[in-house]
């Protein structure tokens, strides 16, 4: 683990024991949390994650025609994720267990014979893929910092 790496997490949320030791071979800081305050932790960046991806959705014209109460239902289902510049979001040839949505940045995607495309928020990345359970037909790379629903 380096600097930033976090451990003992899944232990905290499910409150359970940890079953494995961490020992630091040079001297280093080392944060602590409890587990109620990690758990609230927690809570408020899903409740932060949730707004920003209803928000989103609302303002996005191929889902603002949604329903209020789908789009929340949308929004519940997905993660966010960040991906820094040049980061992979997909790769061509492999089965993705999940699709995105870029809700901001722009995301080069590009294909077997080089032909490629710039696409910004509110495109959905390996939807059919998914759906049909294919391999992706195209990889997608962050142009800048991207976040995605995932």
């Amino acid at each position: 683990l380096r600097s930033k790496h976090t451990f003992g997490e899944l232990a905290l949320l499910y409150n359970v024991n940890r079953t494995a030791t961490v020992t630091c071979d040079q001297a280093g800081t080392l944060w602590r949390m409890d587990g109620t305050c990690f758990r609230l932790c927690m809570h408020k960046l899903s409740d932060k994650h949730l707004l920003r991806a209803m928000r989103f959705l609302k303002m996005d014209p191929t889902f603002s025609t949604m329903k209020e109460d789908e789009r929340k239902l949308l929004a519940g289902a997905c993660s966010v994720q960040m991906f820094r510049r040049g980061a992979e979001i997909l790769r061509a040839g492999e089965v993705s267990p999940c699709m995105f949505i870029v809700i901001e940045g722009s995301v080069q995607v590009f294909d077997k014979c080089g032909n490629s495309d710039v696409k910004k928020p509110g495109t959905i990345l390996g939807g059919a893929a998914l759906m049909y359970s294919k391999q992706q037909a195209f990889g997608a790379k962050a142009v800048d910092a991207v976040t995605c629903l995932a």
